[in-house]
């Protein structure tokens, strides 16, 4: 739509020069992103409109990004981290014979 795709990304540690995987940022509190509901921050975009994202900058994926047509339809592919469960630390006497 016209509030655009309605989310920001970052690359983190990226080496000068070099590239690194690109995250999602922010989901904005209009656009796209937030009507569809399903991209979150931290998410980690893999491929744009089936162009694999490895080696690309963080300026080329905006550009990818920002090539779709203003009402068009893009699709992402994403990783993402699934909060990992931590269960107590089970704590054990050790008895001495």
């Amino acid at each position: 739509g016209t509030e655009g795709l309605g989310f920001s990304i970052t690359s983190r540690d990226v080496p000068i020069g070099g590239s690194a995987p690109i995250y999602v940022k922010n989901i904005l509190p209009r656009g796209a992103a937030i009507q569809d509901g399903r991209l979150k921050a931290g998410d980690r975009l893999i491929e744009v409109n089936g162009v694999d994202l490895t080696g690309k900058t963080q300026e080329e994926v905006v550009s990818l990004l920002r090539s779709t047509k203003m009402g068009g339809t893009v699709s992402l592919q994403i990783f993402r981290q699934e909060e990992t469960f931590h269960p107590r630390e089970l704590v054990r006497k050790i008895e001495r014979s």
